[in-house]
């Protein structure tokens, strides 16, 4: 067979790509799902007719037939373009061996594609927040005022300086505001118990609105920045654990882990005590609730 021969054998293949959207529901809200449909379609060549009207009774391959696999440097099976090259194109050339690829793997998806969720997460880390969708760790697995700040334990009896924000042991933990860091604790190791501890910690002084506060982070089985380092909001100060007193294992306590955020306001070289929910930009009801979320 000659080349006039072998480019006429050749099918002509394109892709036909529907949308549907169908919703449900009533007029004051409906839920819609989308659906796409993908047909390709071929004509053989040679005729012009398509493999349906040519009377023939067979159907083609929705891909090129080569009549000499030897000449290509790849088949319909392997994926390899008709010159060994990679198919990169969404609609390959018509007479081309490659596949079509995934329109969701694009570089640009269409609308009904599920969002990476990798990036959702990061997405919804807030200036002013020290983990992403930040929740309340109740104090003895129950008590959700005891992990604010306040005289919130024992009916009230008892003290806890700072907000409880659970995370499990190892999740990264991020600086809510830009600053400074002036003091780390970085001597236990991992899990270590050690009473009435806060065990590692990092904390950051930083220029809020015209007040200088500092945030302290607690209870962490790793440290990532050093004193005197400048971080930014958002970057990584280490990893949350259940250092000190925060391993139910030695309590015999129920300890949700979490990472303890303790403030104090710098004035005049003095240091005052002040709730770091204020502080945060997830605010938080007495019963763990989220009051006001930051997206």
């Amino acid at each position: 067979m000659d080349e006039a021969e072998a480019s006429q054998s050749k099918s002509t293949c394109f892709i036909q790509v529907d949308y549907t959207t169908i919703c449900w529901g009533n007029d004051t809200g409906s839920d819609c799902k989308h659906e796409q449909h993908v047909d390709i379609i071929c004509h053989e060549g040679g005729s012009g007719g398509s493999s349906g009207d040519n009377g023939s009774g067979s159907e083609s391959s929705p891909w090129p037939d080569d009549p000499d696999e030897s000449d290509v440097g790849g088949s319909p099976d392997d994926g390899g373009s008709s010159d060994g090259g990679t198919c990169t194109e969404l609609i390959p050339e018509p007479g081309s061996d490659c596949e079509p690829i995934d329109p969701c793997e694009s570089d640009n998806p269409p609308f009904y594609c599920e969002p990476d969720e990798e990036e959702d997460e990061e997405e919804t880390l807030c200036l002013g927040d020290p983990v992403a969708n930040p929740e309340i760790a109740p104090s003895g697995g129950w008590n959700y005022p005891g992990g604010q700040y306040g005289h919130t334990r024992n009916g009230g009896e008892r003290f806890h300086d700072g907000i409880d924000i659970r995370m499990e042991p190892n999740t990264n933990l991020f600086s809510a505001y830009s600053g400074e860091v002036v003091h780390t604790i970085e001597s236990f190791d991992p899990g270590e118990y050690a009473r009435n501890s806060y065990g590692n910690t990092v904390t950051i002084e930083t220029n809020f609105v015209g007040e200088t506060i500092q945030l302290t982070y607690a209870h962490l089985n790793s440290v990532k920045v050093d004193v005197g380092d400048i971080v930014q909001a958002g970057d990584q100060i280490g990893l949350s654990g259940e250092t000190g007193n925060a391993n139910d294992e030695e309590t015999r306590t129920k300890i949700i882990p979490h990472v303890h955020i303790k403030g104090r306001l710098k004035k005049n070289e003095s240091l005052s005590k002040l709730d770091p929910g204020s502080y945060l930009a997830t605010k938080f009801n007495s019963d763990g609730s989220v009051k006001e979320s930051c997206k």
